[in-house]
């Protein structure tokens, strides 16, 4: 009879120290679910900080990019000007020139030496 009493009170001993462990993995389990979740959300939070930091590295870049462009540009159009002037001067330059040229052809006569001057212009 003994025995049977021992080897109950070893069974009641097993079954009580499961019992324990599994009702502590019952009882937590709950905590461990947020835990988990709280891992899931802190890693989504990595990623998504990781991807913003790559966002905003390309948003540099393009920056960067689109101000080498626009100094591009500017330098072209400044370039452009600079023509557009020599044009202007070169134009202007040619209309004087043209114009001291038909002046002297008015003043030109036709017969050297001569007194009589041909056009009559009072020069």
């Amino acid at each position: 009879m003994t025995e049977w009493i021992t080897n109950i009170s070893n069974l009641l001993s097993v079954l009580s120290a499961a019992g324990l462990l599994g009702g502590g993995v019952w009882m937590y389990r709950r905590e461990n679910r947020r835990i988990k979740q709280a891992e899931a959300a802190r890693a989504e939070a990595d990623l998504n900080i990781i991807a913003a930091h790559e966002w905003k590295e390309i948003a540099e870049h393009r920056e960067q990019k689109l101000e080498i462009r626009d100094k591009q540009i500017t330098g072209l159009f400044d370039q452009i000007g600079q023509w557009r002037d020599r044009c202007n001067e070169k134009d202007m330059q040619i209309h004087r020139l043209e114009l001291q040229l038909e002046s002297q052809k008015i003043r030109l006569c036709n017969r050297r030496g001569c007194p009589v001057r041909e056009p009559q212009s009072g020069y």
